[in-house]
């Protein structure tokens, strides 16, 4: 089982305000050239906006999972796993304006928790009012059959 997915690269999404909120504070205690500021706020529009949708995939085998990001990889052997999920997170671009949804793919190992989320489409509608929909969407989605391939594979290595 393989597919890709878009992810959000946190991390980076953070460096990127914090290079921002350092432009700002140069700009206040400097000569106060509007162009400094303006410049570090396209910036961080530029790099914010390239880091929300960073292109990655996922590979599982009859041994473990890979996923591979733009700047690394990570492999996860079903030896190391509790269990796998899929949940749905709901984001908000700007407060009041625009509603989207996530999945997120949830890897319980022997160590740590695993996360990785994706674009989910499906309306406000029907997450409310349509349930069927939304319960088909989701049982359709990559990470919930990934999930469920997963949790297959522990058990079968359990009874080994």
């Amino acid at each position: 089982m393989q597919g890709s997915f878009t992810y959000k690269n946190k991390p980076l999404m953070y460096l990127t305000a914090l290079l921002f909120i350092a432009a700002a504070f140069a700009w206040i205690y400097s000569s106060k050239s509007i162009d400094i500021l303006i410049g570090s706020f396209l910036l961080y529009l530029f790099l914010e906006l390239y880091f929300m949708n960073l292109r990655g995939n996922f590979k599982a085998t009859s041994t473990g999972v890979v996923f591979r990001f733009a700047f690394s990889s990570r492999s996860i052997p079903f030896s190391e796993i509790e269990y796998a999920d899929c949940e749905v997170k709901q984001s908000v671009l700007w407060r009041g304006m625009s509603v989207s949804y996530r999945a997120e793919l949830i890897i319980k190992t022997k160590s740590e928790v695993f996360t990785v989320d994706d674009a989910f489409e499906v309306s406000t509608d029907d997450v409310l009012n349509n349930r069927k929909a939304y319960e088909e969407k989701l049982a359709a989605h990559q990470f919930t059959r990934l999930a469920e391939y997963i949790n297959s594979h522990i058990h079968i290595n359990k009874m080994v």
